[in-house]
C-alpha cells in the first residue's frame, strides 16, 4: 500500500522521527545511521558487493593453502619451489616469495605490503607474469578497482528552510542550489497538524494533484546515486508550506 496510508513513527515524546517507508514491510521504518550520517543503500554496481570480494579472496587463497592448489598463493608456493639458482633475476623473486609466505592475510597493512611484493615481480623476466592467463580449466583473475564507498557523504551536510508557493512546482535543496554529490536527502512538512497543508513532491512534473503525497509534520529519506544529479521537486496542495530540508 501507499506511504500515505501508513501511520508515521514518533521519539519518546511522540513527535515524528526519523523514518522511511518500506514497501517490502508496507510501514513506515526508523531510520538508523552511524558516525554522524544516516545509513545508505548503494545502487547496484556502484561498490564491490560482498560476494564479489569473497570469490577474490577464494581465488587468492590463504598462506595454509598447498602448492597444489589453483589458488594465487598455491601458484606462488609452487612458484617458490622450482630451482631458480641458474638465473639471477629470478633469485631475486624466490627471495620475494619468502616474504610472501609469512604474511598474515587478515591484515590491511599486509595486503598493501602483498601489492607491493607483486607490483615488483608482475614484469620479472623469466617467471609467469600476473597479467598472463592461468593454465587452461582454472579461474581467471581479471582487474579489481575499489575506489572507495561512493555512498559515503564527500563533504559537510547542509541544511534549510524552503518556502513552496501553490500552482508552482519547485526544486527541493537545502542551501542556494542543489549540493553536489549528494547520497541522500530528507524532507520534513512543517505544517501543523491542524493545517492539514500537504504537500506533493517527485519529478519536475508534479502538481497539486499529482506526486507523493507528504502530509504535516511526516518526514521522507530520498536516497541518490552521488554520480547522478537527480532534481526533485514539489508543490503545496492548497496554501504555502514551508519544508525543512536536509542534504547530505
Amino acid at each position: 500500500m501507499a506511504g500515505n496510508t501508513k501511520r508515521i513513527r514518533g521519539d519518546a515524546m511522540g513527535k515524528p522521527a526519523p523514518q522511511y517507508f518500506s514497501e517490502l514491510n508496507d510501514a513506515y521504518e526508523y531510520l538508523e545511521g552511524e558516525n554522524g550520517a544516516s545509513k545508505v543503500m548503494a545502487e547496484t554496481g556502484a561498490i564491490v558487493d560482498l560476494e564479489t570480494v569473497k570469490n577474490l579472496l577464494a581465488v587468492l587463497g590463504t598462506i595454509e593453502d598447498a602448492d597444489s592448489l589453483n589458488t594465487m598463493v598455491g601458484l606462488l608456493k609452487n612458484l617458490k619451489g622450482k630451482d631458480f639458482a641458474t638465473q639471477t633475476t629470478l633469485e631475486a623473486a624466490r627471495a620475494l616469495l619468502e616474504t610472501i609466505s609469512g604474511l598474515d592475510f587478515a591484515e590491511e597493512t599486509t595486503l598493501d605490503a602483498l601489492k607491493t611484493v607483486v607490483e615488483s615481480i608482475k614484469s620479472t623476466d623469466g617467471i609467469k607474469k600476473i597479467t598472463d592467463p592461468l593454465p587452461a580449466g582454472t579461474n581467471e583473475i581479471g582487474e579489481v578497482v575499489v575506489s572507495g564507498d561512493e555512498t559515503l557523504p564527500s563533504s559537510a551536510p547542509v541544511t534549510g528552510i524552503k518556502t513552496l508557493i501553490p500552482g508552482v512546482a519547485a526544486e527541493i535543496f537545502a542551501g542556494v542550489s542543489r549540493k553536489a554529490n549528494r547520497v541522500a536527502m530528507m524532507i520534513r512538512n512543517l505544517s501543523k497538524y491542524s493545517e492539514s497543508y500537504r504537500i506533493r513532491f517527485g519529478e519536475s512534473s508534479v502538481s497539486d494533484t499529482k506526486g507523493f503525497v507528504l502530509e504535516p509534520q511526516s518526514v521522507v529519506v530520498l536516497e541518490f546515486n552521488p554520480k547522478i544529479a537527480t532534481p526533485i521537486y514539489a508543490i503545496p496542495e492548497t496554501n504555502t508550506v514551508q519544508v525543512e530540508v536536509y542534504e547530505v
